[in-house]
C-alpha cells in the first residue's frame, strides 16, 4: 500500500468535490489529491503507468461511467497492483438500493454522504486514519 500516493477523487458535483478539497486540506491531508469528474476520466487516469495511488474514493451515481462501473472496468483491465489499492465508495444512494449492495463485493467500504460538514469531516477523517493505519499483508 503506498500511503504516500495520491488520492484520487472521483466525483460529478463541484459543490462535493469543493467540499473534499476543503476537508483535506484542514486535516493537513499531504497526500496530493486528484479530482475526477466521472468514472472514465479517472479509468483512463489510472490504467496509466503511474505510481500507485493511496486511496481511490468514488462517488457511485456518475455521468458517462458511474463508480460501480469504474471499479469492475479496474477489476477487469488494470494491472496487479492497482487492485490493492482501498477503492471506497460514498455516496447519497439509500444503502438499500441494488446498486448499493454491488458496492459490498466490489470495494472496501459504502459510506452514505453526511449531511452536515461536521459529519463530512467526521467521516473523512476515520476513513483515512483507518487506511493509514492498516498494515500490509506479511507473505
Amino acid at each position: 500500500m503506498n500511503k504516500e500516493g495520491a488520492i484520487i477523487l472521483v466525483e460529478d458535483d463541484e459543490d462535493d468535490q469543493s467540499l473534499f478539497s476543503i476537508i483535506f486540506s484542514e486535516l493537513g491531508v499531504k497526500n496530493e489529491i486528484i479530482i475526477f469528474a466521472n468514472g472514465l476520466e479517472a479509468y483512463n487516469y489510472l490504467t496509466k503507468s503511474i505510481p500507485e495511488p493511496f486511496l481511490i474514493i468514488s462517488d457511485i451515481n456518475m455521468p458517462i461511467m458511474n463508480g460501480i462501473e469504474l471499479k469492475k472496468n479496474l477489476e477487469i483491465n488494470s494491472n496487479s497492483n492497482l487492485l490493492a489499492v482501498p477503492f471506497i465508495f460514498i455516496s447519497t444512494a439509500n444503502p438499500m438500493d441494488t446498486e448499493i449492495i454491488k458496492t459490498k463485493k466490489l470495494g472496501q467500504g459504502y459510506f452514505k454522504k453526511p449531511n452536515s460538514l461536521e459529519d463530512y469531516r467526521k467521516t473523512i477523517k476515520d476513513l483515512l486514519e483507518f487506511w493509514t493505519a492498516a498494515m500490509e499483508p506479511q507473505f
